[in-house]
């Protein structure tokens, strides 16, 4: 079962230029003022906006930064949510999160994101299997079939929807992991195509 609270974990993969650290959850935006350090502080920002400063570690500066500020629900997860751009450094990107986790946040499960986007109402379970696929993707046809299904053009009928939702929260009650419930979406592909519509 997902505990709530505040998450972190990396957004991009390691050895580029640029890493994105994305931190979500009731909080975030003051745990993250309590790191950053820029012209004004992120609680006073609106929601959508960008902001260069340093994240500090006491008065130690880690790296300087670009601050995405996204209040909710307007948000990925429906959630309060920050992303910190900085210089992609497996040091500077570890060091962050480790620093956010010490001061409240935990180690984001894989797919945390995308179940607590699906659990606000933000995607549907199509949407959700969609983003897996867009990163998997290795050809154009499969990124087409991927981004259509990430843009609702195929959405399943909100009758399926409503039990499907039923069932993940059963999935929270019963204290099963992340995991299993995409072992359990991926089950149930194969046989509920009579339950799609296409827009």
């Amino acid at each position: 079962m997902f505990s709530q609270g505040i998450i972190v974990a990396p957004a991009t993969a390691t050895g580029g230029a640029i890493a994105v650290i994305r931190i979500s959850g009731e909080g975030s935006i003051a745990l993250c003022d309590k790191v950053f350090r820029g012209r004004k502080p992120l609680s006073e920002a609106t929601t959508h906006t960008l902001h260069y400063g340093n994240i500090v570690d006491d008065n130690r500066v880690i790296d300087d930064v670009l601050v995405s500020v996204f209040h909710a629900p307007h948000s990925y997860t429906g959630e309060q949510s920050v992303e910190i751009s900085t210089h992609g450094s497996r040091y500077i990107v570890s060091t962050i999160i480790s620093l956010l986790c010490r001061l409240g946040a935990r180690l984001a499960e894989p797919g945390e994101f995308s179940a607590r986007a699906f659990a606000a109402g933000r995607i549907d379970l199509s949407q959700a299997e969609a983003v897996a696929d867009i990163i998997a993707a290795d050809s154009q046809a499969a990124h087409i079939v991927a981004s259509t299904q990430m843009r609702g053009g195929c959405i399943l009928a909100p009758s399926f929807c409503k039990r499907m939702t039923g069932c993940f929260h059963c999935f929270t009650f019963f204290n099963f992991s992340f995991t299993h419930f995409t072992y359990f979406i991926s089950g149930i592909a194969g046989f509920c195509t009579g339950c799609f519509h296409f827009t």
